[in-house]
């Protein structure tokens, strides 16, 4: 099971690789204002921002990203597939809003 989370960490290290690429502008070094899921239903929105508000304020990097995919996957309530998109955070991109896209696994 351990061998199986680290392929899909890789495999979603790669697929982020090509998100950051194709993200216009560059978000890369700016604070994260927000960190936001999409499709939360039985995972309570106050339980996730216990583990990604650390995250809020930090600049954003590869290392970063890497860091807060890790301890989503840790919580071992979301299908692994998740999407993940760079938004701005504020109309002048001094900022960014990182949004996932969830779908919780079945209890």
């Amino acid at each position: 099971m351990r061998k199986f989370r680290i392929v899909l960490v890789l495999m979603l290290l790669f697929s982020v690789m090509g998100l950051v690429a194709q993200t216009e502008p560059n978000y890369y070094n700016k604070p994260i204002s927000n960190i936001i899921f999409d499709g939360l239903n039985l995972v309570k929105k106050d339980d996730i921002n216990e583990i990604v508000s650390q995250f809020k304020g930090k600049r954003y990097s590869d290392e970063l990203y890497n860091e807060l995919v890790t301890k989503i996957y840790a919580l071992d309530v979301f299908d692994p597939n998740f999407t993940a998109e760079a938004l701005p955070g504020d109309e002048n991109y001094n900022t960014v809003i990182l949004k996932f896209t969830v779908k919780e696994l079945p209890v």
